[in-house]
């Protein structure tokens, strides 16, 4: 990953300052109290900054909290907002009572971030904030991202991409303004790590939430994993398969019933 230092040094900062200059514009004309979904990430958490410092109104991060959710990246997120100086709402999402999520096909995605958001929404008119926000920026338009389709219809606003933030402009920006947070990993929620058309369980959820967390104790550096039916496809550089093999047993003990394969 560039450094943000890197990127101001090569780019016209005239033309990040003119967005920065046009967020806080955008931001404060609104004319009534504002509700994020917060994931805790660098683009929701650069948003939420950006709300509290210019908005004129009451802002409230909304968090889902789901089996989805992997409990360290929770704490995290309450560190961000800690730092940032507001209090989170967390809501109880539950993802696992919906067949279609829990299919896990194509469109998990959309089903997903229509869910979470409906729940978001309902929360947020109950005290008082018909306008809710998500922190989608500009490179997030250039992926394959179903669940920005919900966001469309259900009127979500997405400020950071309709004024083409790029991510490493939020990291460089977070870093001028003094955040810790500003160079934070970004992570995706555990329904990620099961493949395609592989149904989704509350166990297996745990399984990988405890592996990964295994992972992170051990210092084990792995790139990514992916659960295919019953088998743990773990995504890592050569130098570290030896590692990995040393720690095996206990490894498999957390993951039992899965048939672990290393790639590299």
């Amino acid at each position: 990953m560039e450094s943000p230092k890197t990127f101001c040094h090569r780019e016209d900062k005239k033309q990040l300052i003119h967005k920065l200059s046009r967020l806080e514009s955008w931001i404060r004309d609104i004319s009534g109290p504002v509700a994020l979904g917060f994931s805790g990430g660098v683009d929701s958490a650069f948003l939420l900054v950006s709300l509290v410092k210019w908005c004129r109104f009451s802002v409230t991060p909304f968090m889902a909290v789901s089996p989805f959710l992997p409990e360290r990246e929770r704490e995290s997120a309450l560190k961000v907002t800690g730092e940032i100086g507001i209090n989170v709402t967390q809501v109880t999402w539950d993802p696992l009572a919906e067949p279609l999520i829990v299919e896990n096909g194509p469109r998990r995605c959309y089903y997903c971030k229509k869910s979470m958001y409906c729940l978001i929404c309902r929360a947020a008119k109950d005290i008082g904030s018909r306008l809710v926000f998500d922190g989608t920026q500009w490179d997030d338009l250039k992926r394959d991202r179903p669940g920005l389709r919900a966001l469309h219809e259900l009127d979500i606003k997405t400020p950071l991409a309709s004024l083409g933030f790029k991510k490493n402009e939020i990291r460089s920006v977070l870093m001028e303004w003094g955040f810790s947070f500003s160079d934070r990993k970004a992570e995706s929620c555990l329904a990620t790590r099961i493949a395609r058309n592989t149904k989704i369980s509350e166990e297996n959820l745990e399984k990988i939430g405890k592996i990964e967390k295994y992972f992170e104790h051990i210092g084990l550096k792995f790139i990514k994993l992916k659960i295919i039916d019953n088998l743990a496809y773990v995504f890592m550089n050569a130098d570290e398969m030896a590692r990995f093999k040393m720690h095996f047993g206990e490894i498999k003990r957390i993951g039992e019933g899965f048939t672990f394969v290393l790639k590299n």
